[in-house]
This record gives structure tokens, sequence and C-alpha cells, in this order.
């Protein structure tokens, strides 16, 4: 989350995962529930069998592919050639796009918009901020938090989303991605 001043100036938002966010699990059970007895009230069969609620393959639409590891992978030809997946996601680690300070690599970027633009398909940019280029995280006067990984249960090192100099620094990430 950003600070109210950092969302007051336009800054971008950081991205951070952490598992603790998000609906509790009684929260999450009570959804369940209601999504199961509204599938019964639309219809809805046991698992297996036929059921209303699953459109036909020629209705579905709107579907973005997620890139997988690290670098990404390119998406290949023939999700590409999917009629309902409509764009890609890539996703990227900060400290990849810029991996010394002001010096910025966007050539994976580049291969997936030579990839996708003869499909037409559309691209979404997620890049990591809670991997933050080794110039930022060995700066003493940026505050650090340990952010849990999704492998292995370890935690990373990551700047606070409201650190004033991470923030001006993924701020010109950004500009230049877009400039």
């Amino acid at each position: 989350m950003a600070s109210p001043s950092s969302c007051d100036t336009g800054r971008v938002p950081n991205r951070v995962n952490i598992r603790s966010m998000g609906p509790s699990p009684r929260v999450m059970r009570s959804l369940c529930a209601a999504l199961a007895g509204l599938a019964f009230a639309c219809g809805g069969t046991t698992p297996g069998g036929p059921s209303d609620l699953e459109p036909p393959e020629s209705e579905l639409a709107g579907i973005y592919a997620l890139s997988q590891g690290q670098p990404p992978q390119l998406p290949s030809a023939e999700l590409l050639a999917l009629p309902f997946v409509d764009g890609f996601v890539v996703r990227l680690f900060w400290r990849d796009l810029e991996p010394a300070r002001g010096a910025y690599d966007f050539s994976r970027i580049q291969q997936v918009v030579a990839a996708l633009t003869p499909s037409g398909k559309k691209l979404t940019l997620q890049v990591f901020a809670t991997h933050a280029p080794g110039y930022v995280m060995e700066d003493p006067a940026v505050q650090k938090y340990d952010v849990l990984t999704a492998a292995g249960g370890g935690t990373n090192p990551a700047p606070v989303p409201w650190d004033e100099i991470a923030l001006e620094r993924y701020e010109a990430l950004y500009r230049a991605v877009t400039g």
C-alpha cells in the first residue's frame, strides 16, 4: 500500500503480495457456500455432469494468459492462436528491468511485444517492486521489510511501499517504460 502522500502525487503503487492479506477463512467459506447455492439455484449439477453455468467455448473471451518463470517465457504460438485469449500478462522483477541505477533493460518487454503483435493480442505488464535493484536495497536510507515468498516459504527483503527513495526510483522506471 502506498502512503496517502504518494497517492496524491500520482505515483504508481507497488504490487506487494503478502500472504496474510485477503479474506479470512470464514469469509471464504461463506463465499463458497453462497456460490454453491447460486449454482444449485441456476440449475447446476453435480461435479462431472453438464451445467448451464459453463458457457460454450465460442462464448469464452477476455482471458489473459500469465507468463511463467523468471525470466518469463514468451507466449507460445498455440496459446496466441486461441480465439478466447485476448492478451498476455508478463510479470517482471524491477531488478531485471533496472540492473543499475538509470540503466534500463527492456529487451524482454520488446520480445513479448514482438511475439504478440502479429496476433493482435494485448499486453499487461506487471512489475514486482518487491524485487528491487541492488542499488536500492543497498541504500541504508531505504526502509525495508521481509516479504513472504511463494517458493519454499522463505522471505525476501524489499523496500516498504511508502519509502520515498524507492518510490522515486520506481517512478523513474515507469517514466522510462512509458517514455
